[in-house]
């Protein structure tokens, strides 16, 4: 009788404990599942979303001047100018700004090595803190 009590306890502490774990786990993938809205929704605040990135005005003023000239750039053949094909970096020293146009890589350039892929020429602009004026650029081989 004892053995039976015992096991009657045992079973039903197992079965609480398993939906407990059935109910979080469901609680949290509600949370992770739930879809983005592709629109714009006017009732949220924008403000509440995650901050995916921060730059600061210098950073962007020295960017829109590397820019200007990226896309003006004889360098550059006009089909490797989409800005969509690159990461930019942002470094800073002394009185200079560092902006770095990175290509993407396809897959199956991945292994490539050098400055220049079937998306984009990678290329670093110096700009002059002082005036915001192009000191050099720079592109990798």
């Amino acid at each position: 009788m004892k053995k039976r009590i015992c096991v009657s306890i045992a079973l039903l502490a197992l079965v609480s404990l398993l939906m407990q774990c059935q109910k979080t786990t469901n609680e949290i993938g509600k949370s992770n599942m739930q879809a983005q809205p592709t629109n714009f929704n006017t009732d949220q605040d924008p403000l509440d979303l995650p901050v995916e990135g921060k730059v600061s005005g210098e950073y962007m003023k020295a960017f829109l001047v590397a820019y200007e000239a990226f896309k003006t750039d004889p360098l550059i053949p006009e089909e490797k100018r989409r800005i969509e094909n690159y990461s930019i970096e942002f470094r800073q020293r002394g009185d200079v700004y560092f902006i770095h146009f990175f290509a993407k890589r396809k897959p199956s350039e991945r292994e490539l090595e050098g400055g220049e892929s079937e998306l984009g020429k990678d290329v670093m602009f110096v700009i002059k803190k002082q005036d915001y004026k192009i000191a050099a650029k720079q592109f990798y081989k």
